[in-house]
């Protein structure tokens, strides 16, 4: 009963998506139909009833999700339970489960919520089950997902857990990553970088988890390119010409991912205009890793190698295919997602 009242208001809140979201249409598909069955298979049924049992709180009245006046422990206990589901959903087969006990699509619905912290949980549970798993990947694509994180990513209470979902969602599918660049995300991810730049504030774990999905989304090439012609490159250089930033904290990592970015991008057009700004950025840091004491040295011994491809790559006249070290670098993953 309440789960059709989701339906609805899921239904209802698509429709003040941009319309770019392909919708499936006719009977589901043989391959549909057999993972699904296979996503129940060998589920114990603790973890289903466990899965049911919260998600019974969460769906619980869910238009309280869209008013105002919902907290105390009525919200707590909501929390708790998407809390709940967030662990079970760490298994991979738990996580493909979602889809065919029917809670996936609510969970996007909560996205559009009016409290903070149930979009947070939501976009958390849309990463982990979405991450290395491409019919999670492929479901949560379809029913809009992507279209609805978007906007989230300008909202400073929400934007880690909406970009770790975004990254997670776009890990290795093409489809995913057009619709991304068919809604501005090149856009929108220089002007998250941009705003770190100009802002009072900086947020250096947000600007890992921004750095982290750039490097993770040039992998790439064709999404390269599209980033730098939204002047993500530019917007990057910028980022990395500061060394000042990156003293203390987690600093280094910050400057290490930023470099492995830069070379992923440095493949493609655009940023090849810029060779005397990224080697001075090669030169600073360089010079900045040398001062470093040697297990400081050892523990970002990537760094070299990155500044090594980037001198190749604006030396070279014709951007050149991803070195092995970068290529074979971490995937799309859904950390720093808390």
């Amino acid at each position: 009963e309440n789960l059709g009242l989701w339906q609805g208001l899921l239904k209802w809140s698509l429709q003040y998506s941009d319309g770019t979201t392909n919708r499936p249409e006719g009977e589901m598909s043989e391959e549909r139909r057999k993972f699904l069955e296979k996503a129940m298979e060998g589920l114990g049924r603790t973890e289903v009833d466990a899965i049911k049992g919260n998600m019974a709180v969460v769906l619980e009245n869910p238009r309280v999700y869209f008013e105002d006046g919902l907290g105390g422990t009525d919200l707590e206990s909501r929390l708790d339970a998407l809390e709940n589901v967030l662990d079970v959903v760490d298994n991979l087969d738990n996580a493909k489960s979602l889809v065919p006990l029917g809670f996936f699509s609510p969970i996007i619905g909560l996205l559009r919520c009016n409290y903070a912290e149930v979009k947070k949980l939501a976009a958390r549970i849309i990463a982990v089950c979405s991450q290395h798993n491409p019919p999670c990947q492929q479901h949560a694509l379809e029913g809009g997902a992507l279209s609805v994180l978007m906007p989230m990513l300008h909202d400073r209470d929400v934007r880690t857990q909406a970009l770790s979902a975004v990254t997670c969602l776009l890990g290795g599918h093409s489809d995913g990553l057009a619709l991304f660049a068919n809604l501005g995300g090149g856009r929108v991810l220089a002007a998250l970088l941009d705003g770190e730049l100009r802002g009072d504030e900086e947020d250096p774990r947000f600007q890992l988890r921004l750095l982290h999905t750039l490097a993770a989304l040039a992998v790439d090439a064709r999404t390269a390119e599209r980033l730098n012609e939204a002047g993500v490159g530019s917007s990057l250089l910028d980022y990395l010409t500061n060394s000042s930033r990156f003293e203390g904290g987690n600093g280094w990592h910050r400057r290490e991912k930023g470099l492995r970015a830069l070379a992923l991008l440095s493949r493609a057009p655009a940023l090849g205009a810029q060779p005397a700004r990224t080697l001075e950025v090669v030169s600073a840091t360089r010079s900045d890793y040398q001062a470093l004491p040697p297990d400081d040295q050892a523990a970002h011994r990537e760094v070299v190698q990155y500044l090594d491809d980037l001198v190749e790559a604006v030396s070279s006249p014709v951007p050149q295919a991803a070195p092995l070290a970068i290529a074979m670098a971490s995937p799309i993953g859904a950390g720093g997602n808390a």
